[in-house]
């Protein structure tokens, strides 16, 4: 890879979450399910099918997307590690209608790289 100069991660989070916008859908689908008060079979058939018709619009759907806008740059800051709240803490901007390049072009100023540098374990 090196020798050809293509641009890739020695440690690739497989599988990671932070990289997987379902993992989000699944997160947002636990929390509606954990609010109902679900007695019955047909009480979850029902929470699930509001769910995935009603709750979960393509709005949400694209603000999941949008958000790895910001994690991509915050993975690679922390070589594939888990994120956590890390993306929250240097961008506490919301990545909806922004782009890969504008949290590019954040990381570059001078008192965000602090800021990182301050968050990051030695």
């Amino acid at each position: 890879m090196k020798s050809n100069n293509i641009n890739w991660w020695e440690c690739w989070p497989s599988e990671s979450p932070d990289l997987n916008p379902i993992e989000m859908v699944w997160n947002m689908l636990k929390r509606r399910l954990a609010k109902k008060d679900l007695k019955t079979k047909e009480d979850l058939e029902t929470a699930l099918e509001d769910f995935w018709t009603t709750d979960l619009t393509v709005e949400c759907c694209n603000r999941f997307i949008d958000h790895l806008y910001k994690v991509v740059p915050t993975v690679m800051i922390v070589q594939g590690r888990a994120t956590a709240d890390f993306p929250r803490k240097i961008f506490p901007e919301r990545s909806l209608g922004k782009s890969i390049d504008y949290f590019n072009s954040k990381l570059k100023e001078p008192l965000l790289r602090q800021k990182i540098a301050n968050l990051l374990p030695n």
